[in-house]
């Protein structure tokens, strides 16, 4: 007899507890929600972080190709400038010889 009422104690434990088990349940399921929504933020931040980097890293290419450009001989601004030419000599920046200049024109002007 002893062990039915044991039994019967443990019935009314797991009811009276089926209303907190649900309700930790519920708890449980916020904590996960919780989690995720921490995880899709740190995500998020990763993700942000990392086109960043990405914007950075293009800069500096592009940066470096205008350098490179910069100093390059066949570079209009420069050919004036290059030890052999003749211009390099004329210190002044005339308009047209050591400033190049791009002409447009229109065939039925």
């Amino acid at each position: 007899g002893g062990s039915g009422g044991g039994g019967g104690a443990r019935k009314g434990a797991k009811k009276g507890g089926g209303g907190a088990a649900a309700t930790a349940l519920t708890e449980k399921e916020l904590r996960a929600l919780e989690r995720e929504k921490e995880r899709r933020e740190k995500e998020k931040e990763r993700e942000k972080e990392r086109r960043e980097a990405e914007r950075a890293k293009e800069v500096e290419r592009q940066l470096g190709l205008a350098r490179k450009y910069a100093t390059v001989g066949w570079n209009l601004g420069n050919l004036c400038r290059l030890d052999r030419c003749v211009l390099a000599h004329c210190n002044d920046n005339v308009s047209g010889m050591v400033v190049p200049w791009l002409y447009v024109g229109m065939l039925f002007a």
